[in-house]
């Protein structure tokens, strides 16, 4: 009775476990939760899409001079408004060459600093 008691508690956590990682494994054709600078960027893109339509327009920029600065450089396919997987890319492209500036300048001020 015992042995039976304890094969039923072991098949009873196993199948527990085994459910707990079902539940936690990731859908694979889910996408990745965003992370907290992806969320606030998805907050901010749907405050300034005024008429919901999932794009913005050079009207609804033109409050904000560095992003209607930036509108022709994001609107890569040029139809004349600016989706988010565009201002994805754009966000994608400035933070590369910021940091390679960043690089350079680092870079540069190690080159220059007196060695001991």
């Amino acid at each position: 009775m015992h042995t039976h008691l304890t094969l039923s508690c072991v098949a009873a956590l196993w199948i527990a476990a085994c459910s707990a990682a079902w539940a936690q494994a990731p859908d694979a054709d889910a996408p990745p939760a965003p992370t907290k600078g992806e969320a606030k960027a998805q907050r901010d893109f749907k405050m300034l899409d005024f008429n919901g339509d999932g794009k913005l327009s050079r009207t609804e920029v033109q409050l904000f001079p560095r992003l209607a600065a930036a509108f022709d450089d994001a609107d890569t396919d040029r139809d004349g408004y600016v989706s988010y997987e565009e201002v994805r890319a754009f966000a994608a492209k400035h933070r590369e060459q910021r940091d390679q500036q960043r690089a350079a300048a680092q870079a540069a001020a190690a080159a220059s600093s007196p060695r001991p």
